[in-house]
């Protein structure tokens, strides 16, 4: 995985274009293509707050919670990493722009993955999210209900 290093290593890599890459990537019709693709953006959702916003604004997160609904378990779990990263490293404005895109819905679907590690994930996302909420006075509880969280 090229960002698996520090952040300084996945700037590099950002810098050297990798975004524009990742649309064909996470849509390759290889299913261990697409894993490792989500396991890229997951790492870069772990980096710095420029790294998150690159990602949010890369046009991917679409594709990122789509198959984190309908992918087999292996990227299923890669997408929903990158949900927690965002929501757990990103700013408040981050993680509400993550809620806008629709993460809410994948993360209570990863409830039921009967993976006690994703379940975790899951949780500990939401818990973020719902912070984040408090924080802004927005109502993101509302989501989980409408979502059977």
């Amino acid at each position: 995985n090229l960002v698996r290093g520090s952040d300084t290593q996945t700037e590099f890599c950002l810098e050297a274009g990798l975004m524009p890459k990742m649309r064909l990537l996470i849509n390759h019709e290889k299913k261990n293509v697409r894993k490792e693709a989500a396991w890229v953006l997951s790492n870069i959702a772990a980096g710095t707050p420029a790294q998150i916003g690159q990602v949010l604004s890369s046009g991917r997160m679409q594709d990122v919670l789509s198959l984190s609904l309908e992918a087999v378990w292996e990227i299923r779990m890669e997408c929903i990493w990158v949900l927690n990263n965002i929501a757990y490293g990103g700013s408040d404005e981050q993680v509400a722009s993550l809620v806008s895109l629709g993460a809410i819905p994948s993360l209570v679907t990863a409830l039921d993955m009967n993976e006690t590690k994703m379940t975790i994930v899951a949780l500990e996302a939401l818990e973020s999210i719902l912070e984040v909420g408090d924080r802004q006075g927005d109502e993101y509880v509302s989501f989980l209900d409408e979502s059977n969280g």
